[in-house]
């Protein structure tokens, strides 16, 4: 009897949740959302940079606290956000998640879900926040495998995002566990690869020393990759005002992993912390694995 309550109660939320997404989307939010495929069309034509708002940066916009890479919550936090979603810079498109133009398909039943409850609780607050009638890149972008119910488009699609960095010199910026592409082959089909590690947590109480570092080291025609949470969304819009193109990459490395290692959950991966995880984040790489990958890549630590 217990277990069919339980049931019946699973059974009516899904309904509203269902109810509340398609009024939210509709009517709320009133949001364009291009497909996955198209949004990395769009990314790759033109030298466009790339700012994402997940869930998380959404919920600091609208100046709700998440306990997500242990980030403080500020009024000039939240202000920053807002400036990037309301006003990006021109050649800046601004990603946000699918769901929040109405589009599941292609997820897992879970994230859908998922995504339909945090609609439900925030879409009220998100549709006062986003433009209305603005056509959006889906943020989601970066993470092409482990939420995905259409994995088989996986590995077509990253091969597609790398093709942002082939035959190119690459600043990573990054945080300091963060190792993008080290220990696979993501990065491989860059020219070169130098890095700024940053705190992989609360980089944002850092922003004016990793925005100047950033600026000291850039040489001309890089690619500045960001993989720094929220932080990543606010320097992307600043370095545009300066003509330089950047890319809020965000988990597309652990997830490129995560496909090559075909995992059906997260895991940890040597040498790549992983924020999403509950209890240990990090395993280190060998001391040998480590430095043959990156050596000579780190130009600047920000402690």
């Amino acid at each position: 009897m217990e277990k069919m309550s339980s049931y019946i109660k699973f059974r009516i939320n899904v309904f509203v949740n269902n109810l509340w997404f398609i009024f939210a989307t509709k009517i709320l939010l009133h949001t364009k959302v291009a497909s996955v495929d198209d949004s990395l069309e769009m990314i790759l034509s033109g030298n466009n940079s790339l700012a994402r708002f997940g869930d998380g940066e959404l919920r600091w916009a609208a100046g709700i606290e998440k306990n997500y890479f242990n980030q403080r919550l500020s009024p000039e936090f939240s202000e920053a956000l807002r400036d990037v979603l309301r006003n990006p810079e021109p050649g800046v498109l601004i990603g946000i998640p699918g769901p929040i133009g109405g589009v599941v398909r292609g997820l897992t039943k879970g994230n859908a879900r998922a995504w339909k409850t945090l609609i439900r609780k925030y879409g009220n607050q998100w549709g006062q926040l986003i433009p209305r009638e603005s056509k959006f890149v889906d943020a989601n972008i970066t993470r092409l495998y482990m939420d995905r119910s259409d994995r088989e488009k996986a590995k077509e699609r990253f091969e597609k995002l790398r093709q942002l960095w082939s035959n190119r010199n690459v600043l990573m910026v990054e945080g300091d566990q963060t190792n993008f592409g080290v220990g696979n082959n993501f990065l491989s089909n860059a020219n070169n690869v130098r890095r700024i590690e940053a705190p992989n947590e609360d980089a944002f109480s850092k922003y004016d020393q990793i925005y100047s570092e950033i600026i000291k080291q850039y040489t001309h025609d890089e690619l500045v990759l960001i993989a720094l949470g929220p932080t990543a969304t606010i320097l992307v819009n600043d370095l545009a005002k300066l003509g330089i193109q950047s890319v809020d990459i965000g988990h597309a490395d652990l997830e490129y992993s995560w496909f090559q290692a075909q995992a059906q959950e997260r895991v940890l991966v040597p040498g790549k912390y992983v924020n999403e995880l509950d209890g240990d984040k990090y395993i280190p790489l060998s001391k040998n694995a480590s430095n043959l990958s990156m050596s000579g890549q780190i130009v600047s630590i920000i402690k």
